[in-house]
């Protein structure tokens, strides 16, 4: 890092970019952890309170994050917010649901389809975990969609296309959503489409994933489509 020169706008917002130019070119990694405020400041030409700000500033954009005792690390997904698109404020969220699944039955057909190409054998193994854990959770009557999440980001993590790492957590709110609207109804059959998907990535077939899975997510269409209730409350699944 170079010390800065101020032009313009303010020192912590101006901070707040050279820490991020120093993410970029240190090819720092979500969880890495970044030098202290002392060694920033110093880097920098700044004082520790300027430094302070400039990380409440990446804080609030998910660049960076705080462990009070540890330090400071690289956020998971970093400058990607946990609602972009501000969905918490549509009102009709059985619309939202069902948009944001025809929009899924366009891009997750595809991916698994990628999956059945690109996926390694550790891959496919941790498709398997997930799958297991869901199975799991659900002859326990818990709730299963975390693993119900895992299972699907984890098919889009599978196709190695770096974009779809990004703009997968939005998509993937459907999961949680769809699974309280369908009262649980579909749990048998998102079961065997799991474990099917899995056999066709395993298989190399590609075709078959990408039917597998457009028939999986249409299914739920067809559900949301016919009004059904929204689920009552039930104990969240264990935490590994």
């Amino acid at each position: 890092m170079e010390p800065i020169a101020f032009y313009g706008e303010s020192l912590s917002e101006y901070t707040a970019k050279q820490i991020i130019d120093y993410i970029i070119t240190e090819k720092l990694q979500p969880g890495d952890q970044l030098p202290n405020e002392i060694e920033l400041g110093n880097a920098l030409g700044v004082g520790r309170s300027t430094v302070r700000e400039a990380a409440k500033i990446l804080i609030s954009r998910n660049i960076i994050r705080i462990e009070r005792g540890r330090g400071t690390f690289v956020s998971q997904n970093p400058g990607v917010s946990d609602d972009p698109l501000g969905f918490q404020f549509v009102q009709n969220k059985s619309q939202l649901l069902l948009e944001l699944l025809q929009l899924r039955a366009i891009i997750e057909p595809s991916l698994a389809e990628l999956a059945a190409q690109n996926a390694t054998a550790e891959e496919i193994n941790r498709l398997q975990l997930f799958e297991g854990k869901l199975e799991e959770a659900y002859d326990k009557k818990l709730d299963h969609s975390e693993f119900d999440v895992s299972f699907h980001t984890e098919v889009a993590k599978c196709s190695h296309n770096s974009v779809v790492d990004l703009i997968f957590p939005l998509l993937i709110k459907t999961v949680p959503m769809a699974v309280q609207y369908t009262h649980y109804a579909l749990v048998t059959e998102t079961i065997d489409d799991h474990v099917a998907i899995i056999k066709a990535i395993s298989d190399r077939d590609g075709r078959t994933a990408r039917n597998t899975m457009e028939e999986h997510i249409r299914r739920n269409i067809r559900f949301v489509r016919k009004g059904a209730l929204n689920a009552a409350p039930v104990k969240p699944a264990a935490k590994e």
